[in-house]
C-alpha cells in the first residue's frame, strides 16, 4: 500500500510548484516520516550565474491527507 494515495501526492505536488516551479513534472522520493507523516523529497539541478551546476532539493512534510507542515530546500 503506497504511503499516499497517487491523487493526494499530485495534489502536493501542485502545492510545492506553486513555490518552486522548477520541481514542476518531478516525481518524488516518498518516505516515511515518524509514525503518521510522510516525507517528499524533490531533486533538481540548477545553474548558478558563473555556469556551475548545483542539486537543490526541496523537502516536505505531509499527512496522509495530503496536509503539509513543512517545507525547506537546500539552496
Amino acid at each position: 500500500m503506497p504511503l499516499l494515495a497517487p491523487e493526494t501526492l499530485q495534489a502536493v505536488t501542485r502545492k510545492v510548484a506553486r513555490k518552486f516551479p522548477e520541481v514542476r513534472g518531478i516525481k518524488p522520493a516518498v518516505r516515511r516520516e515518524g509514525e503518521s507523516l510522510v516525507r517528499l523529497i524533490y531533486r533538481t539541478e540548477a545553474q548558478t550565474a558563473d555556469g556551475h551546476k548545483i542539486v537543490r532539493r526541496v523537502r516536505v512534510v505531509v499527512t496522509p491527507g495530503g496536509k503539509i507542515l513543512k517545507m525547506t530546500t537546500s539552496r
